[in-house]
């Protein structure tokens, strides 16, 4: 723009800032005009008579934001998507993540060895009992709980199949 080219109204200032992109009402030129952050050649009774150009460059440059077009809003957030995602990839890579397959198997393995071993260990865990508690009974009575040992211990393996199956373990 040449520097001799100028702009005879407030109204006109803000219509070309607004043409440029930027974002502000007339009333704001027109406040920026009075604190003299936009300088502009006024008439005597003070009505604004001219702003040059280069003048309301210089101020929408020092003073005032362009507004993000669709485009550039949308150029930014790709942008910023790609970062993350590279941040993620690199953050996977030194370790700072679990695969979330591999530990999913890792745990189910874990849990299905888990029930093999109490499963395995019921009989030898109801005989310990009835051991200790026979050693306080009579005779009658021990025979009584010998009896219903198999009993017992389908009730426990009952028992803990269900509670597996609530954990999802099977």
């Amino acid at each position: 723009m040449s520097e001799a080219a100028t702009l005879s109204s407030i109204p006109a200032a803000h219509a070309w800032l607004v043409a440029q992109g930027y974002e502000l009402t007339e009333r704001s030129v027109r406040n920026h005009v009075e604190q003299g952050l936009l300088p502009a050649e006024k008439s005597r009774n003070g009505k604004v008579k001219q702003i040059r150009l280069l003048d309301l460059e210089r101020y929408a440059k020092s003073h005032l934001q362009r507004k993000e077009n669709d485009e550039g809003a949308d150029r930014a957030r790709l942008i910023k998507a790609q970062a993350e995602k590279i941040e993620l990839e690199n953050d996977a890579k030194r370790g700072k993540y679990l695969d979330r397959a591999e530990e999913e198997q890792r745990d189910a393995a874990v849990l299905a060895a888990f029930r093999r071993h109490l499963e395995n260990a019921a009989p030898d865990r109801l005989q310990a009992i009835i051991a200790q508690v026979g050693k306080l009974v009579d005779a009658e009575t021990r025979n009584k709980i010998a009896a219903r040992q198999p009993e017992w211990l389908q009730k426990d393996m009952d028992f803990m199949a269900k509670m597996f199956d609530r954990f999802g373990g099977g």
